[in-house]
């Protein structure tokens, strides 16, 4: 990529609107301009945050998040420079102003010191991940008995620093040295947004070899266009240039990324599977769709000559990119009346049944359950938690 010198304009340009603007602009931030005077935005990202924003083998700016600034660009007529870099060096580069704005970012009160958030773009779960010879919990006073490894300066470092004990959260400058880390067994535990862990472990062949409690995440949060503190100029353009991105926009940008990081044919029709629901839909050991219902609409995929692509995510998210329009059709799932008002159902695909599970050995529950006695365990958001709320 060609670095551009960066210049001021001058001021005699401030006779239409839009110069008058990014003279404004340039008077706070490092906005450049090419030899032709056409403006450009420079946009730090992360290298290797699969699928959100990576440098591709052809060494180009690649990813999600890198979609919405490409048609940002084509909205605003402001070039992008993007400039790959770790993930704590992309906020270095914003919070010195050697670039004008940062790709995307969660929030948290230690980044707000020196960022100027604007609008979100996507939204994403982060999971711990944990080698198969250890067991997984979500019990954060557990996991100070071992190294936890996160990006360095991460939102997960932050997050987890805050609720287990000094020494446990190891930061690593990047993927492929925490990755490395993995492989020599100097780390069991790391933390990663969903996605971009799985790839990792998939690329390097460690996927069967870590476990995660797929239907708890750490947390679901959002990402966020940000500017150097104080650049209200950068940051004004930069979310009225993604505020004229529509929905059917942005349904195109997300239906275009698998949580794989692979990208799908236009004419796909885009199945959503969660990725931990077996035996009915999950990844498998490969990272690869499994299932009985990924078989089944893989043997329709074959009969009707129609092509598909899954879009595996937690159970929340599956539901909600469904609503947005992000994917077509849901794998599988039970029937209910709550959601049947924005849910089409087809016809019934399988049926299984639900049972109570007790200790072997122990007395068998009473029949009705009188809740009064007993507790009981089930997942949330599931057909059989609704189901029982209509028992009790």
């Amino acid at each position: 990529m060609k670095i551009l010198k960066r210049t001021r304009l001058p001021a005699i340009v401030a006779l239409a609107p839009l110069c008058v603007f990014l003279l404004t602009l340039l008077v706070s931030s490092p906005l450049q301009a090419e030899t032709d005077d056409s403006p450009t935005l420079s946009v730090a990202y992360c290298q290797d945050c699969l699928p959100f924003q990576f440098t591709n083998a052809d060494g180009a700016a690649d990813g999600l998040i890198i979609d919405y600034w490409r048609l940002w660009s084509k909205k605003t007529a402001i070039s992008v420079e993007f400039i790959a870099a770790p993930w704590k060096e992309t906020l270095s580069l914003v919070r010195e102003g050697t670039v004008d704005a940062h790709a995307g970012l969660f929030f948290n009160d230690e980044r707000d010191a020196f960022l100027d958030y604007g609008v979100a773009l996507s939204k994403t779960d982060t999971h711990l991940f944990f080698h198969r010879s250890i067991p997984v919990t979500r019990d954060f006073q557990q996991l100070t008995a071992y190294r936890v490894g996160v990006l360095s300066k991460d939102y997960v470092e932050s997050f987890l620093k805050e609720k287990t004990a000094d020494g446990h959260i190891v930061g690593y400058p990047d993927y492929d040295t925490l990755v490395s880390a993995l492989k020599r067994g100097e780390l069991r535990v790391f933390a990663a947004d969903t996605p971009s862990g799985l790839y990792h472990l998939k690329r390097a062949g460690l996927l069967a070899d870590f476990n995660r409690i797929g239907d708890a995440p750490l947390y679901r949060n959002e990402w966020f266009v940000a500017t150097r503190e104080g650049n209200s100029s950068a940051l004004k353009v930069v979310n009225e240039g993604m505020a004229s991105i529509t929905s059917t926009e942005r349904r195109t940008i997300g239906r275009r990324w698998t949580a794989s990081g692979d990208r799908g044919g236009k004419s796909a029709l885009i199945i959503g599977m969660e990725r931990d629901r077996p035996p009915y839909a999950f990844l498998n050991a490969q990272g690869r769709p499994a299932g009985l219902f990924v078989d089944l609409w893989r043997a329709w995929s074959k009969k009707s000559g129609r092509e598909i692509r899954f879009h595996a995510a937690g159970r929340n998210e599956i539901l909600e990119k469904l609503r947005n329009g992000e994917v077509d059709m849901h794998a599988g799932l039970p029937y209910l009346e709550s959601q049947a008002a924005w849910i089409g159902y087809s016809d019934q695909i399988y049926r299984t049944g639900s049972r109570l599970y007790y200790r072997q050995g122990a007395k068998p529950p009473p029949d009705p359950l009188p809740t009064a006695s007993y507790s009981l365990g089930i997942q949330t958001g599931s057909f059989q938690e609704k189901r029982v709320q209509t028992l009790f």
